[in-house]
C-alpha cells in the first residue's frame, strides 16, 4: 500500500480529458493518449539530435488509458479525466506515475533512425496494413510531428493516402506524400 500510494502521489502532470489509451482505440486510430506519448517522445529525440522531425510510437506499447471510465448501466459509457485519491494527495484531474506506469507498462527504448520519405511512408504502411473490423495488433502508430491518412478499405501496401510534416500547432509545413 505504502508504494502504490507513493508513487500515486508522485504528480508529473495533469489532465481536464480523458487520456485515451483502451486497447481497441490506440490499435486502430490516433487517440489523444497516443499522440500525446509520441509528441513526448519526440521532445525526447530533439533533446539528443535536434534534426528529428517525426516520431512513430506503436499503439500495442500503450497499455490503459489514465482517467475513469464509468459504466452509466444503459449501455454507455462516461470517459472523465483521473479521480482524486485523498489517501495519496492527488486532486482530480492529476496524473500520477502510478498512473503513466499502468499505461505504459514495457520499459521501451527510443530509438532514433535516419528514413528517406520513402521509408517513412513503408513504416506507416506497415503501421495500418492489418487495420480491418475488429483487428487490433498493435502495430496502428502514434505520430507526433507528422499527420497522415489513410483508407482502411484500399489493399494493404497502398492504404496511406497522405503524409505531411506539422508543427508544434498541427499546421502542415511540409507535404511528403
Amino acid at each position: 500500500t505504502a508504494v502504490v500510494t507513493a508513487l500515486d502521489g508522485d504528480i508529473a502532470g495533469e489532465t481536464s480529458v480523458y487520456l485515451n489509451g483502451d486497447r481497441a482505440s490506440v490499435r486502430t486510430e490516433e487517440t489523444n493518449f497516443g499522440n500525446l506519448t509520441a509528441d513526448a517522445n519526440l521532445v525526447a529525440a530533439q533533446a539528443v539530435d535536434t534534426e528529428v522531425l517525426v516520431s512513430i510510437k506503436n499503439g500495442g506499447g500503450i497499455r490503459a488509458g489514465i482517467g475513469e471510465v464509468i459504466d452509466n448501466g444503459d449501455g454507455t459509457v462516461t470517459y472523465l479525466p483521473t479521480a482524486a485519491n485523498e489517501l495519496s494527495g492527488k486532486e482530480a484531474g492529476e496524473i500520477s506515475e502510478l498512473d503513466i506506469d499502468n499505461s505504459l507498462r514495457f520499459d521501451n527504448q527510443l530509438t532514433i533512425v535516419e528514413l528517406s520519405t520513402e521509408d517513412l511512408l513503408a513504416v506507416l504502411e506497415h503501421g495500418v496494413a492489418a487495420t480491418q473490423d475488429g483487428a487490433t495488433p498493435g502495430q496502428f502508430p502514434q505520430v507526433g510531428g507528422i499527420s497522415f491518412s489513410f483508407d482502411p478499405d484500399l489493399p494493404a501496401g497502398s492504404r496511406v493516402q497522405s503524409v505531411a510534416l506539422i508543427d508544434e500547432d498541427g499546421n502542415q509545413t511540409q507535404l511528403l506524400v
